[in-house]
């Protein structure tokens, strides 16, 4: 049977929706208007994620309406396009997530460092190069899911692979690996190398060097809150995927409210992310 229509999720999708393209409008324009890109690369960093989860907001529309009719009724093109731009964000937050970090890294224990690949990897055109990487990467990695994504049966919108069961089973496991698992292994492993410099900077500076140092220091804990963001967001959703994997034994209303649940809380990471910069 198809899955009846869900009034309760597409209602908190368009309100999460709303906080969130309200907020990343919001830093968007500040950032480009008072020109803080050229006053910080973390800000520059910062305008990539808002862009990335503007774009993946405006897809969630489309998500909720089909949600709230009970079926997809865009095409076949648009639901392409809805599933790339889904991907496309997630693995451009994760990877400009680590690559801020890696400056917050750099800003704190390599502060008054004059080494020559310190500086060259804080300069704008060295910004520039690793986020284009970034957002080319992501679409490539993201590619398939247009090229598989289509509409089934009860015409909902998915992306369908020519694979057997234990080829999606790899699948699952080595995308939870390499774009989860390992991105917040080396995320812990910097803010591990920041954290035992501030503490050895304050043991053993002044106070008021200590001071001068405020500054590097909030922008790191806001890129920090970012990340633990991110994992709240996305932890329970791989924590379903891999439980379904491994055969989860749940009623089938419970599983489907359980999938809705955990989508939801991933949402929640685009919407949430513009009111913790």
């Amino acid at each position: 049977a198809c899955p009846p229509s869900q009034p309760v999720f597409a209602g908190i999708a368009i309100f999460l929706v709303a906080i969130g393209l309200v907020g990343n409008a919001v830093i968007i324009l500040l950032i480009l208007v008072l020109k803080e890109c050229s006053k910080s690369i973390t800000n520059w960093y910062i305008l990539q994620l808002a862009l990335a989860d503007t774009l993946f907001l405006l897809m969630l529309p489309f998500t909720a309406s089909s949600e709230l009719s009970g079926g997809w009724t865009y095409g076949v093109g648009m639901c392409k396009l809805k599933e790339a731009i889904l991907f496309i964000n997630y693995y451009a937050s994760i990877y400009f997530l680590v690559v801020m970090s890696f400056d917050r890294y750099l800003a704190v224990t390599k502060a008054f460092s004059s080494s020559n690949w310190v500086v060259t990897l804080r300069r704008p055109r060295a910004a520039g190069i690793i986020t284009a990487f970034g957002w080319v990467a992501s679409i490539a990695i993201s590619s398939p899911l247009f090229i598989y994504s289509t509409v089934g049966g009860c015409n909902i919108c998915a992306y369908q692979f020519p694979m057997t069961e234990l080829e999606n089973c790899i699948l699952v496991s080595t995308r939870t690996s390499l774009f989860f698992c390992l991105p917040l292994f080396a995320m812990c492993c910097f803010y591990g190398m920041i954290i035992r410099a501030i503490v050895t900077t304050q043991a053993g500076t002044g106070r008021s060097e200590v001071q001068a140092c405020s500054h590097i220091h909030r922008v790191t804990l806001i890129v920090l809150s970012l990340v633990f963001l991110f994992l709240l967001s996305w932890l329970p959703w791989y924590t379903v995927q891999i439980s379904l994997m491994y055969g989860i034994n749940l009623h089938k209303e419970a599983c489907g409210t359980l999938r809705y649940a955990v989508r939801l809380i991933a949402y929640l990471n685009s919407s949430l992310n513009p009111y913790f910069y």
